[in-house]
């Protein structure tokens, strides 16, 4: 943990931002160095999921990555108030908001304030918390400055090119109205898309790998191959000439 203070031994005080993997990724590592460190650590965990969605993960069932299931189950288990953390003390709020970041000018660490669930799920309550450290995990936004004269449909949820956030979309609310709210964020159960999905109303402009996904986290690198070799053999139908009969 690259970011925490050179001088732990008195511990360290840090404000965890995120609700995906990689928050709960960082939080497991945060847990197993104040066991390795044998310092203490207290976690303040910003969930933006209130308590009444349930667990923070959705779990899915055999899961064939054993250490995604072994993440989420602790990632649950820690939200619930029934995880080992050993030193680390983890306070974790639900429905939270973070309203305003700013410098501790006195201690060098920071202040984040916002809102959050109150204790026992009742109205909301303002909290105000001083770490040494805050680690966000919120997510990114592609950056379009070299299409913005071009014409590219973009998502206004997701900021990935229309035809293919529609279908992502689309492949989602599926899956959700099956039933199956695991298979709607599992990225494992993704079909790679089309190559018709893959053009613009921009002639042979064409947004491949993450990029394409916009805000969406699900993008697999197995899924950016298959979008290459689609968008290689729409080039070669265009350009290349027709063999002669």
């Amino acid at each position: 943990a690259s970011f925490l203070p050179a001088s732990i031994q008195a511990g360290v005080s840090v404000v965890l931002v995120g609700g995906g993997y990689s928050a709960a990724t960082t939080l497991r590592a945060l847990v197993d160095l104040a066991k390795d460190g044998d310092f203490p650590l207290r976690v303040v965990w910003l969930l933006r999921k209130p308590s009444s969605a349930g667990p923070p993960y959705a779990v899915v069932p055999d899961d064939p990555l054993p250490a995604r299931g072994a993440l989420v189950a602790f990632a649950n288990a820690l939200a619930a108030g029934g995880a080992e953390t050993g030193r680390a003390s983890v306070a974790v709020r639900r429905g939270a908001s973070v309203r305003a970041v700013r410098r501790d000018d006195d201690s060098g660490g920071v202040v984040v304030e916002g809102v959050c669930e109150a204790a026992g799920g009742g109205e909301e309550e303002e909290f105000v918390v001083r770490p040494q450290c805050l680690v966000s995990h919120v997510g990114f936004r592609p950056d379009y400055e070299l299409a913005r004269e071009l014409q590219v449909h973009l998502c206004y949820a997701s900021e990935g090119p229309m035809k293919l956030a529609s279908s992502l979309l689309a492949a989602r609310v599926a899956a959700e109205r099956g039933g199956d709210a695991s298979a709607a964020g599992d990225c494992l159960s993704q079909a790679p898309p089309g190559r018709d999905l893959l053009t613009t109303p921009e002639p042979r402009f064409h947004v491949l790998g993450a990029k394409s996904y916009g805000r969406a986290s699900s993008f697999l690198l197995a899924i950016g191959h298959k979008q290459v070799q689609g968008v290689v053999a729409l080039l070669a139908e265009a350009l290349l000439p027709k063999p002669s009969m």
